[in-house]
């Protein structure tokens, strides 16, 4: 294995491995490994900027104790805090950033999840958005459950928001009040539901390298099974590290989480506003349609 055949191997739009991944991490030539990924940067990233803006919507006061964000309660770091922005102040945002270019904006508010009598309120300021701009909506509101998410995409929100931030293995370590399990789950109903997702992570909060590598391939295989249309060969569950103990157990490999399949998954519901669009359409094999 080298650089240059790994490299080749991406250009040829065949995704690497995590063992190669890790692999690449030790190489002392970084030179190298640096052209490599400038090439491959070349070859298949956009010229294009794709501008996107945020909307801070509800700032502060947070009751989780992640220790990454400013937002937290349990940190002192003197930030403005206020409730809900008014409807008025959020479509004046909003107009200001298209006129600037911005093609995605999104409305980001603290706390763990945006409390159920104010998610009407978010839906309307979003209809309102349709209505006056041509944006390309988003949220991130937190560990949002399906009927509340469902409200968020009716009113016109298309991409969802939630950052993993870190690696499964390290993630108790900078947050307890909440889980990353959590956080997929939120991940998952949004993809369910047909809305894109946007979920990143921060480098540098004590992980280590393959930490690093883990986070970046968070998910993969997952999504490599549904792909490749071979899940019936598989036990139907996900394997991780043994986080709740210490070394050496800590690195034994054992279940997290079961995860059941059915043949229907491989395809998305067609959603049925669609489908009441174009009667042509038929809903996806094991998907009930509605007439």
């Amino acid at each position: 294995m080298t650089v240059e055949e790994l490299k080749n191997k991406v250009l040829q739009d065949v995704p690497i491995t995590q063992a190669e991944a890790e692999w690449l991490a030790t190489q002392p030539d970084k030179e190298a490994l640096y052209e490599a990924a400038h090439e491959i940067t070349a070859a298949r990233a956009s010229q294009e900027f794709d501008m996107c803006s945020i909307i801070n919507a509800k700032s502060g006061r947070c009751p989780e104790n992640c220790k990454w964000c400013a937002q937290s309660a349990h940190h002192h770091t003197q930030i403005e805090t206020y409730d809900a922005i008014p409807i008025h102040e959020a479509i004046s945002i909003a107009r200001l950033n298209e006129q600037q270019g911005i093609k995605r904006l999104s409305l980001v508010t603290s706390g763990r999840r945006i409390k159920a009598s104010e998610i009407d309120y978010f839906c309307d300021i979003y209809r309102k958005m349709g209505e006056e701009t041509h944006l390309h909506l988003c949220a991130s509101m937190g560990l949002l459950k399906r009927e509340e998410l469902e409200k968020l995409k009716a009113a016109g929100v298309k991409r969802y928001h939630c950052n993993l931030e870190t690696a499964s293995s390290y993630f108790s370590e900078l947050c307890t009040t909440h889980t990353i399990e959590q956080k997929k789950e939120t991940i998952r109903t949004a993809q369910e539901l047909g809305m894109e997702i946007c979920s990143g992570g921060i480098i540098g909060m004590g992980e280590t390298m393959r930490q690093r590598i883990e986070l970046a391939f968070e998910n993969h295989r997952f999504y490599d099974v549904r792909r490749w249309k071979i899940m019936e060969e598989t036990d139907k569950c996900i394997y991780g590290l043994n986080i709740s103990a210490t070394r050496p157990l800590f690195y034994q490999v054992i279940k997290t989480e079961d995860r059941p399949h059915d043949f229907k998954y491989y395809l998305w519901p067609i959603p049925q506003s669609e489908i009441y669009k174009n009667k042509r359409l038929v809903q996806n094999p094991g998907w009930q349609a509605i007439d």
